[in-house]
């Protein structure tokens, strides 16, 4: 993979961190469950706490030499000679720490932070039938050192390619240079956090390509590009989806749309998108998981009620646990290869909708996790994104993914 280019600063329509949130997106959407949190941290809770350091050092010695002077001088006046002396090294303190906290406070968030935001980086997984020819080559190298017996971990750092939870080859494509198009505005809220005091403004209709920036991603899939996109504000849900044949929609309950919300949800459905390109397991939501599972819960009881039918008049079928070795249980008129033909089938179904939770179910589907997997490596700061194996950013592992392509 190239190396990344020197830092320039902040991308133009990315907010920088006194136009974003200081502390994380409290309204993150059940659903499309987002997972950066890494990024905003270090720029929203270590940044400003360290810058305070400074301040606090030198503020203890005029706080302490206040303190002990109005001790000295009220301290037989009860509750007055405690608290008095209290409050006013409290306020020295306050005045000898706040300007340095502020010239410290100022260099964190202006000039230190955007160049690690600039490190915490998404990165968009891409399948076999998109891959580039430096991605192709070394294809041939990773299925040679697979027969050679070397790890996925020693593949990834050497080959950059991964065999996803479908046994699949994968790529990644950096999303360092990426950025939302749209600008940031004023939202005339009085809040101290600028994900509340900052926003995008909608509604808004158009093209992806039109409100984001995404080149590495939209040279190998243009398509994307062109998708119809409708961003929806003051709506009473929270989320983004993507449809094929609609594109991606996002809406919000807020009256604007948080800038850093909007990213995220915009790289979390690319992801989806690549995977229907790709023709990848795809992702999905819980209403539609909720009614296939009640209906292959109804198929699943006929299959048991006819397999129930096919068994010996002294066997009980509720004492079966694994259907697979009740052949030799069968009535003699009955066809084994029938009887295995029907535990084939539920077996099948069992592996499509293998929980009875809609909501887990979703969550472990494939796409879904892959989705997931992406937001995931926003934690992952410069060498560690490069050297981190994809399979460590899922919060599902692969043996447990629905490996499902509709």
């Amino acid at each position: 993979m190239e190396a990344l280019p020197p830092y320039q600063g902040v991308p133009e329509g990315i907010p920088t961190p006194l136009q974003e949130a200081i502390m994380p997106n409290p309204g993150i959407d059940p659903v499309n469950l987002m997972g950066g949190f890494g990024g905003l941290a270090v720029k929203g809770g270590l940044l400003p706490a360290l810058s305070a350091l400074p301040g606090m050092v030198a503020a203890e010695v005029p706080a302490g030499a206040t303190y002990d002077f109005m001790s000295d001088r009220m301290g037989r006046v009860p509750v007055i000679g405690q608290v008095l002396p209290m409050l006013a090294s409290m306020a020295v303190g306050h005045m000898t720490a706040a300007p340095l906290d502020r010239m410290v406070r100022d260099f964190a968030t202006e000039q230190l932070a955007p160049r690690l935001y600039d490190q915490f980086t998404m990165s968009i997984f891409g399948g076999e039938s998109s891959m580039p020819n430096t991605f192709l080559r070394n294809l041939a190298k990773s299925e040679d050192m697979e027969r050679f017996g070397y790890s996925p971990q020693d593949i990834w750092e050497k080959n950059r390619l991964f065999r996803g939870a479908d046994n699949e080859w994968r790529y990644e494509i950096p999303d360092w240079n990426s950025r939302v198009l749209l600008p940031v505005v004023d939202t005339g809220s009085s809040s101290p956090f600028p994900q509340v005091s900052k926003g995008i403004a909608g509604p808004v209709e158009g093209f992806v390509g039109d409100v984001f920036s995404h080149p590495r991603l939209f040279e190998v899939f243009p398509e994307l590009e062109d998708l119809r996109f409708r961003m929806e504000v003051g709506q009473n849900q929270r989320g983004a989806s993507f449809n094929p044949a609609t594109g991606i929609t996002m809406y919000t309950d807020a009256p604007y749309y948080d800038p850093i919300s909007f990213r995220e949800n915009m790289l979390h459905e690319l992801q989806h998108g690549v995977q229907h390109v790709d023709e990848l397991p795809k992702g999905g939501n819980p209403q539609y998981e909720k009614s296939l599972i009640e209906s292959n819960q109804e198929v699943l009881d006929r299959f048991e009620g006819v397999l129930r039918d096919m068994l010996r008049d002294d066997v009980d079928p509720y004492q079966i646990v694994d259907w697979s070795a009740a052949e030799n249980l069968l009535k003699p008129d009955v066809s084994r290869e029938l009887f295995n033909d029907y535990v084939r089938e539920a077996d099948r179904i069992r592996e499509i909708t293998p929980y009875s939770d809609p909501f887990k179910s979703y969550r472990a589907l494939m796409g879904e996790a892959e989705a997931r997997a992406v937001e995931n490596r926003i934690d992952l700061m410069g060498d560690a994104l490069k050297w981190t194996h994809p399979s460590q950013s899922f919060d599902i592992p692969f043996e447990e993914q629905i490996k499902r392509t509709y």
